[in-house]
C-alpha cells in the first residue's frame, strides 16, 4: 500500500523519502524512479533482527534510533506501520510544542483482537501515549478506528483514511501470463484461493482444517494460499500430514498473484482479525466472489454482507460459508456482481485526495 500511496503523490509537490528499519521486503522495486530509499539495519549487519524484540525495544535509549538514523529536515513524518515504526518516531518526540515535522501514525491492523505490538512497548498504556504524541493517527477503517479506542481509548487524534487499489495496475497484471504458465485444475474442481502473510492472525491453520473436512467429504475443492511468514513450517506439517499435498499448494510470496487470484471460483479470507483486508478488495476488481470472517475491516470492505458472505469467525463458520457458496451458483454470481460494482469504493483519486488532505490541514 505505501508504495501505491506514494506512487500517486505528486513529485513536484512533495519531495519522499522512505524509510525502513530493516532492509527487507519484497516491495523495494515498485517505490517509483523520484522517491529516495534510506534503511537503518542494512542486510549485512541484519544480526539485530534475532535479538529478542521485546529486551531489545524496552531497554534501548528513548529517541536513539530517531536521532541517529531518522532526523531530517522533513516537514512531514509518518509511521506507516504500528509497532516498531509508530515507536521509533514517537521516542523523537520530545515536546510537541516546540514545533517540528508534523507527525502521522497508521494503523492497519484490528488491535483489539490481534495485539502484535505489545513487545515494543513496557506497557499498554505506554504504547497509548505514544500515539497521543502524532498530530494524526490514521486508520484505514471505521472497524480498525473502533478496535483502536477498545484497546487504548481515544486519544482525541484518531480519524480514518481509507486504502485504495491501483485498479488499472492489478488489470494488467492479470493479463499476464507466469512464465511457467498457470497450475491445471482438474473438470469441475472448485478453486478458492487466499492471499496473506502466513501468521496466525491470517487463521489459515482453521482454513486448512475446514478444506481438509470439505475434501474427506467428497467436495471437490483445491486450495491456493500466497504469501510467506513464520507459520510456514507449521501449515507444511499439516498439509503433509493430512495428506493434502494433492489438492492444497502453498505458493509462498509471488510478485504477481492476480493472475492466479482471477482463476479463483471462490476467495476466502479466513482472518482471527483484520483492520482492512486489501486482497479482498482485489478479489472483488477481478470478478471473483468472496467469503470472510466477521471481523472488522472486511465486513465494511464488503458492504456488510451486501458485496460478499460475512460468516462466523471460527473454522465452523468458514466451513459453512464455502459449502455454501460451492453449492449455490446464484449466490457466487450475485456476490461477483455486488463486489464488481463496490469497487469504486476504492478509487484511488478519490481516495489520495483525502490523504493528501492530511499535509494541508
Amino acid at each position: 500500500m505505501l508504495c501505491d500511496i506514494v506512487g500517486y503523490m505528486n513529485p513536484e509537490k512533495y519531495d519522499i523519502t522512505v524509510q525502513t528499519f530493516y532492509d527487507v521486503g519484497a516491495y523495494k522495486h515498485r517505490l517509483p524512479a523520484y522517491v529516495r530509499y534510506r534503511t537503518v539495519v542494512s542486510r549485512k549487519a541484519d544480526v539485530i533482527r534475532k535479538v529478542n524484540g521485546r529486551v531489545l525495544w524496552q531497554k534501548m535509549p528513548k529517541g536513539y534510533v530517531y536521532e541517529k538514523y531518522i532526523r531530517q529536515d522533513y516537514d512531514y513524518e509518518v509511521a506507516f506501520l504500528e509497532g516498531l515504526s509508530t515507536k521509533l518516531i514517537a521516542d523523537g518526540i520530545k515536546d510537541k510544542k516546540e514545533g517540528g515535522p508534523k507527525r502521522f501514525a497508521w494503523v492497519h491492523a484490528d488491535l483489539f483482537t490481534y495485539y502484535y505490538t505489545g513487545k515494543f512497548y513496557g506497557s499498554v498504556e505506554e504504547e497509548a501515549a505514544s500515539y497521543q504524541k502524532f498530530d494524526r493517527v490514521v486508520c484505514v477503517s471505521e472497524n480498525a478506528k473502533d478496535c483502536f479506542i477498545k484497546r487504548y481509548g481515544d486519544t482525541a487524534n484518531l480519524c480514518v483514511k481509507y486504502n485504495f487499489i491501483d485498479r488499472e495496475r492489478i488489470l494488467k497484471m492479470s493479463r499476464e501470463m507466469p512464465a511457467h504458465g498457470l497450475p491445471q485444475k482438474a473438470g469441475g474442481e472448485f478453486l478458492i484461493v487466499t492471499v496473506g502473510r502466513l501468521n496466525v492472525q491470517k487463521g489459515y491453520d482453521r482454513l486448512l482444517s475446514a478444506i481438509h473436512e470439505l475434501h474427506s467429504g467428497g467436495m471437490p475443492c483445491r486450495l491456493w494460499i500466497f504469501g510467506e511468514g513464520e507459520e510456514r513450517g507449521a501449515l507444511e506439517r499439516y498439509i503433509k500430514q493430512n495428506g493434502m499435498c494433492e489438492y492444497v499448494e502453498l505458493f509462498g510470496f509471488v510478485d504477481n498473484p492476480y493472475c492466479y487470484i482471477k482463476e479463483g471460483d471462490l476467495f476466502v479470507c479466513s482472518s482471527r482479525g483484520e483492520g482492512y483486508g486489501l486482497a479482498i478488495a482485489e478479489a472483488m476488481l477481478l470478478g471473483v466472489p468472496v467469503v470472510s470472517t466477521d471481523c472488522a475491516g472486511p465486513a465494511e470492505l464488503l458492504n456488510h454482507g451486501e458485496a460478499g458472505l460475512i460468516v462466523e469467525n471460527s473454522k465452523e463458520g468458514i466451513r459453512r460459508g464455502m459449502v455454501e457458496m460451492y453449492e449455490s451458483k446464484e449466490m457466487r454470481l450475485k456476490f461477483q456482481k455486488a463486489g464488481m460494482e463496490r469497487v469504486h469504493f476504492f478509487e484511488p483519486s478519490y481516495r489520495m485526495s483525502q490523504i493528501e488532505e492530511l499535509f494541508e490541514e
